[in-house]
């Protein structure tokens, strides 16, 4: 896969965690001192961030799965309450909480892995139906768009934009039907 398809394909696996209806519980702490401490995130980033904090491990629930497992499982959210609270100690309580209550969750590599098995179905199959000739509706909805752009005197986007457009949106409506958990 050339560069520019790898990124495409980055992109639409990302579109797709975005769509997902899950929350994340995550466990961060700062380098080079000891603690830890949970937080809730109801609309999870895949992207983690370059700030001071680490983070050592996300867990992806069900969003009444995830609230309830952290606030049975948080450790303090002031850093020095939670110094002397070691990541793994915390990852052990999350994981023994949500086994106890029946929350199934997945890793981070899970969510992703999932993702970019679903993108490279929907990738094969757009594909697919474009050599066979089974895009005739989005061709024609291009082809109606570009009349109409010409027709106000504006510069219509380019059909690979148009096709890209058309393939975000089964990746999204996949993300909503997924049972990744």
């Amino acid at each position: 896969m050339g560069n520019a398809a790898e990124m495409v394909r980055i992109g639409l696996a990302l579109d797709f965690i975005g769509a997902l209806d899950l929350a994340a519980i995550r466990i961060w702490g700062m380098p080079n001192k000891p603690g830890c401490w949970a937080t809730f995130e109801p609309s999870p980033q895949l992207v983690e961030s370059k700030l001071d904090p680490i983070n050592f491990e996300t867990f992806w629930l069900k969003p009444s799965h995830a609230q309830l497992v952290h606030s049975l499982c948080r450790a303090p959210a002031d850093h020095h309450e939670g110094a002397d609270t070691d990541p793994k100690v915390l990852r052990d309580h999350i994981v023994n909480t949500a086994a106890h209550l029946g929350a199934p969750f997945r890793s981070t590599a899970e969510v992703v892995a999932v993702a970019y098995a679903a993108v490279d179905q929907i990738l094969a199959h757009v594909e697919t139906q474009r050599l066979n000739g089974g895009l005739a509706q989005v061709n024609a909805a291009y082809k109606l768009y570009r009349q109409q752009q010409a027709a106000k005197n504006e510069r219509a986007i380019p059909y690979s934009a148009h096709l890209h457009a058309f393939t975000k949106q089964l990746v999204t409506m996949a993300a909503r039907t997924a049972e990744v958990i």
